[in-house]
């Protein structure tokens, strides 16, 4: 444990003292009988973030449930270097959620009174009850809410996945989805609910859907704001490699179909070392993010430039064609682009600075098939165009 919240602490009973240093093992939450770590760690593909509900145990023994977004960090080489977990309790929500089921004048007296968004439907969506709370976070009277249809007050952008539901919920009890709603003045709120389907024995369908949900707006700009981090350069806000390896199989996939060229600029400011050690660290990383920027203005909407660390960046030109004299006209005329941005230059702290790059070009299919074979040969053209002197560029010639 290497950092634990206020919040945290003061759920769990413990001081930072006795946590920041310890093995995760002190407070690791039981998890149905089996390791948490090993059941996330199986679910996570190389892009994602784990949630769920899970149990912890405070520092004297007493339960506490949280639902939890488990996210993993990684370094450039894909490896997990730390896991984030952001805990949200519901141990009151668990508990109400249980007497819910069982009790009709306690479901009354907590959906009153809960900050929950609870609504029963019947087997068509069409509203049964609303808890007051729809109220309260989407401005709408209960009257205006029951005897319609759920579905109306859904953002179209969770439509589909709440008709799906509907149209597949036989056999099922309970399950879990986020649905985008939206508020009687047009605000959008995302919720996280809880579904229960109550089947009557005596008919093929069933006669009630009760979802009990949570509003998550700012838990998901949080989310996105972290996912944001881990897919960009903190100095530059441009996508940084982590991104690249997410979206190039997509990339690839597009050039297949449509029988197009990629090509790798591997760009590499030259004099750089001098910027920073002439002006100093600041300046350096306000040289960068011009850098970045105007090596972004050169390029198409459908292109992507990436930083890679330092002064490297790489970009990608999409949608090329394959006929190699034709497309080596379309290189050059976005490098004149690249060329003529940075020639004109900046302004910094009234220093006037005219950079200029070395490159190393790498196609595909041409010169290779992955990523990590095209990033290669692009560097190594980039290192024989840095031979050659500055402002030069190279081409891979492996075939």
């Amino acid at each position: 444990i290497t950092e634990v919240s206020e919040m945290f602490l003061q759920a769990s009973g413990y001081t930072a003292e006795e946590l920041i240093g310890q093995p995760y093992a002190l407070i690791e939450p039981r998890f149905r009988g089996q390791n948490l770590f090993q059941i996330i760690e199986d679910k996570l593909d190389t892009m994602g973030m784990w949630r769920g509900e899970l149990c912890y145990r405070t520092k004297y023994h007493a339960d506490y449930w949280v639902e939890a977004t488990i996210v993993p960090l990684k370094d450039e080489f894909g490896q997990i270097e730390q896991i984030l977990t952001i805990n949200y309790d519901i141990t009151d929500k668990k508990r109400m959620f249980t007497e819910l089921k069982n009790i009709e004048r306690t479901f009354r007296l907590i959906t009153e009174n809960t900050n929950d968004l609870i609504v029963i439907t019947n087997e068509d969506g069409i509203i049964i009850y609303a808890s007051p709370s729809y109220g309260i976070y989407l401005g709408y009277e209960n009257v205006e809410l029951q005897g319609q249809f759920y579905s109306d007050i859904i953002d179209r952008e969770s439509k589909d996945e709440w008709q799906t539901f509907l149209n597949n919920y036989t056999g099922q009890t309970d399950s879990q989805f986020e649905l985008l709603l939206k508020a009687k003045d047009g605000t959008p709120i995302w919720t996280e609910g809880n579904v229960t389907v109550v089947h009557d024995p005596e008919r093929e369908k069933v006669s009630q859907i009760m979802m009990v949900s949570r509003e998550i707006t700012h838990r998901k700009e949080r989310e996105n704001d972290l996912l944001y981090l881990a897919y960009h350069d903190a100095l530059t806000q441009l996508p940084n490699r982590r991104f690249l390896e997410k979206e190039f199989p997509k990339i690839l996939a597009e050039a297949n179909e449509n029988q197009t060229c990629v090509a790798m600029l591997y760009i590499d400011g030259d004099d750089f070392k001098e910027v920073n050690d002439h002006f100093g660290h600041e300046t350096g990383d306000a040289f960068i993010q011009r850098f970045g920027s105007s090596l972004n203005k050169t390029v198409r909407s459908h292109d992507m430039v990436i930083r890679i660390g330092g002064d490297e960046f790489i970009v990608i030109l999409t949608g090329l064609t394959r006929d190699q004299e034709k497309r080596h006209h379309q290189i050059m005329h976005i490098i004149r682009r690249i060329r003529d941005e940075l020639a004109e230059g900046w302004m910094i702290e009234d220093h006037l600075f005219t950079p200029t790059a070395s490159i190393g070009i790498a196609y595909y299919p041409d010169h290779a098939q992955t990523l990590d074979q095209l990033m290669d040969l692009a560097d190594q053209a980039l290192y024989k165009s840095k031979e050659s002197g500055k402002n030069n560029l190279s081409i891979s010639d492996i075939h």
